[in-house]
Parts: C-alpha cells; structure tokens; sequence
C-alpha cells in the first residue's frame, strides 16, 4: 500500500509534503460527516440532541461560562462552546482514569490544559471571584420566564 502523502522537491534542499487524491477521498475524520455531493459537515454542540451525559454536562458549562460572563456576543459564544465541550472531555477522561480505566496520561493532560487555557481565553480566572448579589437568579429568570406576559 502507498504512502498518503507525496514529496515534491522545490529547490534549496526544502521538500513540500502534499496529500496524495487517495487520502484526501479516503474517511472524513471523526467528528465530521459526510453528506451530499461529498462534501463534509462538521459536528457541534448543537448538533447533540442533548440525550447523552456528555452533552448534557457541556450544555451546562456552557451556561454556566455565560453566566459568569454575562451579555455575550456570538463570537464569545462559540468560544464558550469550544472552552465548555473541551472541559467536559476532559473532566471524562480524567473520570475514567480514576475509575481505573486505560487512559493515556499525555492525552488526559493534553486535554486539560487545552480546556484550561479555552477557559483562561473567556476570561474567567481560576479562585475566589466576586459574586454579585442575585446575578444568578437574574440570568435564570432572564432565561427561563422571558417569554412569560407578567401579571
């Protein structure tokens, strides 16, 4: 079998490493699918239909970085996203080391540190943080009974 990848060599002594056509049509990676004409979609959070432990446990650090943060732009929201979906694999794998499975150490705190320095990007800082008196209920019911007609 081939090597996926071809080298072409551009002068000086550099090389330029190029994808042969077979691997780029080969699998799309995990986290994507394939859909008409071939091309790909990624999968995000949203896409979770919000039955699974995981997703459920990402949904609820993502509410809870907005809430720290406040009013957020879309943009921070994807960050959001990102910094809560990559705390939750890394509270899972950590959960499975301690539970005596398999885990590969690198990988566990490849996983950590990258969901660390997501939620460093967000601003939030790590230790005692000043709390405002009610900003909890507040985005609750800001949440949860905008659509309700007072009475």
């Amino acid at each position: 079998m081939g090597s996926a990848w071809e080298t072409i060599e551009v002068g000086k002594g550099r090389v330029k490493m190029h994808a042969t056509a077979a691997a780029m049509e080969a699998e799309p990676p995990a986290n994507t699918k394939r859909v008409a004409h071939g091309n790909v979609r990624l999968k995000t959070l949203d896409h979770l239909d919000g039955r699974t432990l995981a997703a459920r446990r990402a949904n609820e650090l993502a509410e809870a970085f907005e809430a720290e943060l406040g009013v957020v732009s879309g943009t921070q929201r994807l960050a959001v996203r990102r910094a809560a979906m990559l705390t939750a694999i890394a509270e899972d794998l950590a959960a499975r080391q301690l539970a005596g499975e398999a885990i590969d150490l690198d990988q566990l705190i490849r996983a950590s540190n990258a969901a660390r320095r997501a939620v460093l990007d967000l601003g939030i800082k790590p230790g005692k943080r000043e709390r405002k008196p009610g900003a909890a209920l507040a985005a609750h019911l800001a949440r949860n009974h905008a659509a309700e007609p007072s009475t």
